[in-house]
């Protein structure tokens, strides 16, 4: 436990906020707790998407109700000041007459920036802000990216052999990944809006891109296919989910099963992306769609899984040639994360 009670109860927000991972989308994971002469008293996390906030979970749900004027209310992200889904959560605050809110993080939302904090210091609060900043912001990259750098936050994920490739060079059934490594790409799948692949992984593949071995929403898929190959394949479509096909061709296809978006480059894609409020994208492939991304700087995370199996020859996957900021051992494979310090806004 940390010497400073403030990081303590700011650490209990983190934990509970990580409660909605994959759930809130395209709201932020917030935590809350009501502290007491050093006791807590109420805490809330937000659950899902148009569910109450985590400050009005922690009130409402406070098992010393006559006690939360005189409590302080911690919050991982600043309270909202604006009708969105639910009523604004600075009006609670005060209705109660909470007099010192700590807070981890500002909220890079317009509707936000600095008005919560505004509002409550204005009623008279006493407000802290800034206790465990980092922690706060790396745990909703996603939003922060899509808000503060107007572009959604770009995950790599790719399975390799432990020779170094992601597939064999005869063309036939393969498997890279221990199957917990299967589980946690599906987990990883909740937790952004869209996934995204080329058209070759597609045609070679036909990937599912769902969520089947973890509980939650699939994501919004996104191929890549300039000259509109999956269009001469519908069948491959009709098996997903109303796809978001990228193409630099004139076309005039309508369908129910898709939807077309004009293809010029990986930034003008992705800045479509963010006008169609897409947070957070998962590019899981094939290589060459992976390298665009790698040689453009256009990537914020990366996650590769390493097998112990080997292959000998086929297609090599990416080089990364900075150093993991994490290294796991999941079952048998290996992970390695990297985050891209310079990535491009």
């Amino acid at each position: 436990m940390s010497a400073n009670p403030h990081e303590t109860y700011m650490s209990r927000c983190l934990t509970l906020a990580a409660k909605g991972r994959g759930k809130t989308l395209s709201n932020p994971m917030v935590g809350a707790v009501l502290v007491y002469q050093g006791r807590i008293i109420g805490e809330g996390w937000h659950q899902a998407y148009g569910a109450p906030h985590a400050e009005v979970e922690a009130i409402e749900r406070c098992w010393e109700p006559d006690k939360i004027s005189a409590a302080t209310l911690y919050v991982s992200l600043e309270p909202c000041n604006h009708y969105g889904k639910t009523p604004p959560c600075t009006e609670l605050i005060l209705k109660h007459k909470i007099k010192k809110v700590v807070v981890g993080s500002l909220d890079p939302n317009p509707q936000v920036a600095g008005q919560g904090i505004a509002r409550l210091k204005a009623a008279g609060c006493s407000v802290q802000t800034g206790i465990l900043e980092d922690a706060c912001l790396k745990l909703n990259p996603g939003f922060m990216k899509f808000h503060g750098a107007k572009r959604p936050f770009i995950h790599l994920k790719w399975a390799q052999s432990l020779d170094g490739f992601m597939a064999p060079a005869e063309k036939k059934a393969y498997w890279i990944s221990h199957q917990l490594s299967k589980q946690w790409v599906h987990q990883m799948r909740t937790e952004h809006q869209a996934i995204l692949i080329g058209i070759q992984t597609l045609l070679d593949d036909k990937p599912q891109l769902n969520v089947r071995y973890w509980k939650g929403k699939d994501p919004q898929i996104c191929i890549i296919d300039p000259q509109g190959k999956s269009l001469q394949t519908p069948e491959i479509l009709r098996k997903m989910k109303n796809p978001w096909i990228f193409t630099a061709k004139q076309l005039q296809e309508h369908s129910n099963h898709f939807s077309l978006y004009p293809w010029e480059d990986l930034e003008t894609m992705i800045q479509e992306l963010y006008q169609q409020n897409i947070q957070s994208v998962l590019v899981e492939g094939g290589a060459k769609t992976l390298d665009y991304f790698l040689q453009a700087g256009l990537w914020d995370q990366a996650t590769v899984f390493t097998s112990q199996t080997t292959f000998g020859s086929g297609l090599k996957a990416p080089q990364m040639n900075i150093t993991p900021d994490k290294n796991l051992l999941l079952a048998t494979d290996q992970v390695l994360i990297y985050e891209n310090s310079g990535s491009r806004v």
